[in-house]
């Protein structure tokens, strides 16, 4: 009897601590996702708020007249803003407030195998934000990172045209030589490209 009694207030001790821990400890995070594009370009990308709008949810989302650049500084839709706090090399954080709520989010490049690169998203949460994907922020942050892969790997979206491959047979070869005097030098030179 008194085992069993043990175990039970064991086992409510454990659960009590692991839901204290998961509720109010906040720990860092990480979101990778590897992208087919150097690293310049997306940190062109990742650091200017008219590019961010283009990619970043939920201003991708909104009808481009309804984002709102803040004199350079941030970007606002509704009740969301983003402002760029810090770029440091290929690295860019951003202070992301949704209503009330506001969490900063560090975006990372690094160069990857061939033309890819990787591109981590880092943030705090706590373990129960993380398990059970309930802070917004977070949410957006996540789905943002598949958006700037869809983005950047669309050309229409990216440079606001389609851009097509076609191959292009180049026919000019100059094999031609001659043998002027320096004083007819500029003459020849004239005959030779017309």
């Amino acid at each position: 009897m008194i085992n069993r009694k043990f175990i039970t207030v064991t086992i409510l001790i454990l659960l009590t601590a692991f839901i204290v821990y998961a509720t109010l400890f906040k720990t860092v995070h990480h979101k990778e996702i590897k992208i087919n594009a150097s690293v310049p370009v997306i940190h062109r990308e990742i650091s200017s708020l008219n590019k961010i709008a283009k990619w970043f949810l939920p201003f991708a989302t909104a009808d481009t007249n309804s984002n709102k650049i803040i004199k350079q500084e941030s970007v606002a839709y509704e009740n969301s803003s983003l402002k760029i706090t810090n770029i440091i090399g290929y690295s860019a954080q951003y202070e992301v407030t949704e209503n009330e709520n506001s969490k900063p989010i560090l975006f990372n490049v690094m160069p990857d195998t061939g033309h890819y690169s990787k591109v981590t998203a880092t943030y705090t949460a706590t373990l129960w934000q993380h398990i059970f994907n309930s802070n917004k922020i977070i949410q957006q942050t996540e789905k943002s990172l598949e958006n700037l892969k869809d983005y950047i790997g669309d050309a229409k979206k990216m440079y606001g045209y389609d851009v097509e491959m076609t191959s292009v047979t180049d026919t000019t070869f100059l094999f031609s030589s001659k043998v002027v005097s320096k004083l007819e030098k500029k003459a020849a030179f004239k005959t030779l490209y017309e």
